[in-house]
């Protein structure tokens, strides 16, 4: 009895694990038409100098809860910026009036729900957490 509660709680425990290969997808509303986004747009909408889609969607970037393996792969190969310097980025943009930072949640399946939710919506996500109402969009110029 004991060996079968045992294997009960390591297949548990693996149902419910994230895999170690996760993939980094940036996701947007799925009607926005927007297919493909360059990585130099893309950072140019998350450091707020672009506020539109090419199709003329107000961009609405998301940003996602810190210590975040998906995260640190986003700065690092999308914004080519360590976290801190992206903060004190906006920082200074805050202090000086010239912005906002994207929207901070708590994690992905709340950007998932909010990026559904909002046509501009754009956010990065663990490609095993795509669900409906969104999509996953090509990235050109990628490093």
């Amino acid at each position: 009895m004991k060996r079968m509660l045992g294997w009960v709680i390591v297949m548990a425990a693996l149902g419910f694990a994230r895999p170690a290969f996760a993939e980094m997808v940036v996701i947007v509303n799925k009607d926005n038409p927007v297919a493909t986004i360059s990585r130099a747009e893309i950072e140019m909408i998350y450091l707020g100098k672009k506020k539109q889609f090419q199709d003329g969607f107000t961009a609405v970037p998301v940003d996602i809860s810190a210590d975040n393996s998906i995260r640190r792969e986003f700065f690092a190969n999308i914004l080519g910026k360590a976290e801190e310097s992206y903060r004190l980025y906006w920082l200074r943009m805050i202090f000086s009036g010239k912005g906002q930072p994207p929207l901070m949640l708590g994690g992905e399946e709340e950007a998932v729900r909010f990026v559904s939710q909002n046509k501009g919506g754009i956010a990065f996500i663990d490609s095993g957490l795509i669900a409906p109402g969104v999509k996953a969009v090509s990235i050109s110029g990628m490093k």
